[in-house]
């Protein structure tokens, strides 16, 4: 249900090659995703953004829901995260009108966008 005790279940299992990837607009439904992000810390491999809201489930483009992104994004760098980001959209629209400016917002956020045009 939370990052913390996804965190406690890994550091349990103990296998080295046991790690988590964590969803912003999923722990956004029970938690806060930057609080999350610090409980799970070096266990994280791989780091899904897209927006929600905390009473709809969703993962649409960055600034439409509640996610707090530049909070976010200072917790992953607080914990030197370097892994893979996966930019989600599962929101039932055609995002290619909007994924240029989607993928401009995340680089202005700090996100680096390696081998990505920003075209759909």
């Amino acid at each position: 249900e939370t990052a913390k005790k996804l965190s406690d279940a890994v550091d349990a299992i103990g296998h080295s090659s046991l790690r988590i990837v964590l969803d912003a607009a999923n722990m956004h439904m029970v938690e806060d995703p930057a609080e999350g992000v610090l409980d799970a810390g070096e266990r994280i491999q791989i780091c899904h953004v897209s927006d929600a809201w905390k009473a709809k489930w969703a993962h649409t483009s960055i600034g439409r829901g509640e996610v707090d992104f530049g909070k976010f994004r200072g917790a992953l760098e607080s914990i030197g995260y370097d892994g893979v980001t996966i930019y989600e959209l599962m929101d039932n629209e055609d995002p290619a009108p909007r994924l240029r400016g989607d993928l401009e917002r995340l680089r202005s956020m700090g996100w680096e966008l390696g081998g990505v045009s920003g075209s759909a």
